[in-house]
């Protein structure tokens, strides 16, 4: 069985570029363009990992991702940050969060495979 990832970024375009990319690669990819949608998605059961924006409508997330890993049930889910925002300040405040993995856009293909892999495997 596939793995799962969500991706949640406001940006429709980065949306379809990860899931063409990692569905490719033999991943199941869900996409959000906010957090409050991927966190009624996670009703559906959790992925494996999660591909999070900072700048999102409503609760950015650094939110989203507290939210998720105050949940006991959600602790061990893998949170990787996808994002424009990359001074030292905001990965710090990315880790401090609870993500595992913090990834600078604009990226390559195969730095975003590379990390996904890296997370959760093939």
């Amino acid at each position: 069985m596939a793995k799962r990832v969500f991706i949640v970024d406001d940006e429709q375009p980065v949306l379809d570029l990860v899931k063409e990319v990692l569905a490719g690669a033999g991943y199941s990819v869900e996409g959000f363009l906010d957090g409050e949608s991927m966190i009624k998605g996670l009703s559906k059961g959790a992925p494996d990992l999660i591909l999070l924006d900072v700048r999102l409508p409503g609760m950015d997330g650094y939110k989203v991702c507290r939210m998720l890993k105050a949940n006991p049930h959600m602790q061990e889910l893998k949170v990787c940050f996808v994002s424009a925002k990359t001074t030292p300040e905001d990965i710090r405040k990315g880790r401090e969060c609870g993500a595992d993995e913090y990834l600078s856009k604009p990226f390559t293909n195969s730095q975003l495979i590379g990390i996904v892999r890296d997370l959760i495997g093939k």
